[in-house]
């Protein structure tokens, strides 16, 4: 159905290990090129590191900030690969849950087509909603990677005041950055 819809180019935000612990399953399908970019990583090392936009680590708005300042470069360089990809099809962003690193980048592409602040986080928000089937798998995993539970809790939420807080604090070249990208 991918390729019907003219789905040809694949970008997988996962972090590495997320890919190997479960490949994505498109890899090796000639009719698909996927491709990884893991924008988690710059930031967990920052932090680690004591950087970072926020005292709370599990500020969300924090951590979406972090990704446009810490994993800039590899942010650029995506939406760059997502705007050359369009020439040659349609393009399917992914992450695990489909609301953080694929929340951010689908964030910027509608901000920068003119969606406003308010409509792209009331959009956000419906996140919440469509996740709940996935919601104890999805609190398995964060737990797994030693989040302690309540914390994991916040982390799986999707409120409307998080992207909002998240565009009012992206720098205009980071949205630039995604200008056209939903153009037909």
């Amino acid at each position: 159905r991918l390729t019907t819809a003219g789905v040809h180019h694949v970008f997988d935000l996962r972090s590495q290990e997320e890919q190997r612990a479960e490949p994505n399953p498109l890899l090796g399908d000639a009719a698909f090129e996927v491709v990884g970019y893991d924008l988690m990583a710059p930031v967990m090392t920052a932090r680690a590191s004591g950087r970072g936009r926020t005292e709370d680590p599990f500020d969300l708005a924090g951590f979406y900030l972090d990704m446009t300042v810490e994993a800039r470069d590899l942010l650029l360089d995506l939406l760059a690969h997502m705007q050359a990809a369009r020439a040659s099809g349609g393009l399917l962003i992914h992450c695990t849950a489909g609301k953080d690193r694929t929340g951010v980048v689908s964030a910027l592409a509608l901000h920068a087509s003119g969606v406003s602040e308010a409509d792209v986080a009331h959009e956000y928000a419906l996140t919440h909603a469509r996740l709940t089937p996935l919601y104890d798998h999805l609190l398995r995993g964060v737990l797994a990677s030693g989040v302690p539970e309540a914390a994991a809790h916040r982390l799986l939420t999707a409120e409307a005041g998080t992207m909002a807080r998240f565009l009012a604090g992206v720098e205009d070249d980071v949205i630039a950055a995604a200008e056209g990208l939903l153009d037909p």
